[in-house]
């Protein structure tokens, strides 16, 4: 048998009230979670990595261009185009994800339950996912806090 933990909550967005459950996530679920997230980090790293070195290798083709080692600057440049090619590979996962917005998007739909759940997400989609979770996280605290 599996339990999990469920905790009530309330958003109230202008005059509206929209109420909700919030489902702590399973072990499997959190730990698909985590490894989507290190996904993310780990291209965000590969893309500072990539910027840096095509930063020296740009300053070492001048250098080779001035004398005049044309054989090297093609060398060069050839590693700057792949280089080039993985930025810009690993830039196009990360927007595609919308990095950390689409994280918490996600950990909302895995939790949400109710009556309302597309107007939160129509929130999250308006004003963001993260501000949305936390706004959760911060009444459900207030809530225990009072009990």
């Amino acid at each position: 048998m599996k339990f999990t933990f469920i905790q009530d909550f309330t958003l109230e967005v202008g005059d509206k009230t929209l109420t909700g459950t919030f489902k702590e996530l399973s072990k499997s679920e959190t730990k698909a979670h985590k490894a989507k997230q290190d996904e993310l980090l780990k291209l965000s790293k590969e893309t500072r990595k990539y910027s840096s070195r095509l930063t020296f290798l740009q300053q070492k083709k001048e250098i080779k261009e001035k004398l005049e080692d044309w054989a090297e600057v093609d060398k060069i440049f050839e590693e700057m185009q792949e280089l080039t090619d993985k930025l810009n590979e690993a830039i196009e996962v990360l927007s595609d994800s919308e990095q950390e917005e689409n994280i918490y998007k996600s950990r909302l739909d895995m939790s949400l339950g109710g009556d309302f759940i597309s107007e939160i997400m129509e929130l999250g989609h308006e004003y963001g996912y993260k501000r949305v979770f936390d706004t959760i996280q911060k009444d459900i605290q207030d809530k225990e806090g009072n009990d």
